[in-house]
């Protein structure tokens, strides 16, 4: 979320200034198109942000549901958020595995605290199929 904020800024604030005070290179036309590309760019990280903090903001506020789950597969898509399938009780969802938590095998049980709005599990201990 941070790296997305700090983009943010950079083409928000840093680009249209530097491409203000080159006015000599720069014509009327091509500095509006893409101010207003940067805007738009600008409008759809907020909006991604936004809607990451909201689903965040519900977990706060609703909690988190504990639960036995067996993890079924593990994929790596990140450096620190993988994708998990997980079965709990004959129902099969996909989760992202919250970072840090790494010591996860695929075939054995887990209990996790499921963070529903936002898809994370975090798992607390192993226990026994």
């Amino acid at each position: 979320m941070f790296g997305g904020l700090f983009v943010l800024y950079a083409l928000t604030v840093e680009l249209p200034l530097s491409i203000i005070r080159n006015k000599q290179l720069l014509n009327k036309v091509w500095k509006k198109a893409m101010l207003f590309l940067l805007n738009l760019l600008a409008f759809l990280l907020v909006l991604v942000t936004a809607q990451n903090t909201y689903q965040l903001t519900k977990d706060v506020f609703k909690g988190y549901q504990e639960a036995n789950v067996a993890i079924l597969s593990r994929q790596s898509e990140y450096r620190s958020m993988d994708t998990v399938l997980v079965d709990d009780n004959s129902k099969i969802s996909t989760y992202k595995l919250a970072p840090g938590y790494v010591k996860v095998h695929t075939g054995k049980q887990y209990a996790v605290r499921i963070f529903q709005n936002s898809k994370i599990i975090v798992p607390v201990d192993e226990t026994e199929l």
